[in-house]
């Protein structure tokens, strides 16, 4: 069909309000739709678009530790104390025991194989502890030949009293150095102390 206004073109649309036939001249397209010239400006507007803009992913934020400044060591956590290897109680234990021939002897070498020796104050103890011992079965053995030599006669009375003397005193003596030792207070021994110290330092923990 020919267009309404131009009689030797063809028509490409009909105008949806008036139905008059259009050229491409003389048609105008609005929102898909064809309207002739005198209804184009009358046509009402396309409708606005509706889409919904897709959301947008953000990535959550990492919360970074902050880098230390150049030269700073970086900080790290304080390192559990280690529990201590110390145990009064044993040690009035073992100055106590030193007063009894052979148990005397043992208890500490058990001290000195245990984990109680990782303590430089309990191998210390230990080894005086020992070497007590050691110089009371060396003293209760002269005691003894002492005792024998003497034991004759008005000797007799005098043995006997050395054999409840010696001991009575070696044990007195093993209870305050115990005591001693369990309330941390040094009490130096003429050569047992310097040899107790020497062999708790040489010792490996």
């Amino acid at each position: 069909m020919a267009c309404v206004n131009h009689a030797d073109r063809e028509s490409i649309a009909r105008c949806v309000t008036c139905g008059a036939e259009l050229c491409l001249e003389c048609s105008r397209e609005i929102g898909g739709r064809y309207f002739c010239v005198a209804h184009a400006t009358a046509a009402p507007a396309p409708p606005a678009s509706t889409a919904v803009a897709a959301p947008v992913n953000v990535a959550p934020v990492v919360a970074q530790a902050p880098t230390p400044a150049p030269g700073v060591p970086p900080a790290t956590a304080p390192a559990a104390a280690e529990p201590s290897k110390e145990n009064p109680g044993l040690l009035v234990l073992l100055y106590i025991l030193a007063a009894v021939p052979v148990v005397g002897l043992i208890v500490p070498a058990v001290v000195l194989s245990g984990e109680a020796r990782k303590s430089r104050t309990m191998r210390f103890h230990a080894w005086q502890a020992l070497f007590l011992a050691i110089t009371y079965c060396v003293l209760l053995v002269a005691t003894s030949i002492i005792a024998w030599i003497i034991g004759h006669g008005m000797g007799r009375i005098l043995s006997h009293l050395l054999w409840r003397i010696v001991p009575a005193g070696w044990l007195v003596l093993c209870i305050l150095l115990g005591i001693s030792a369990y309330n941390k207070k040094e009490v130096s021994i003429p050569f047992i102390t310097q040899l107790a110290t020497d062999q708790a330092d040489k010792m490996p923990a």
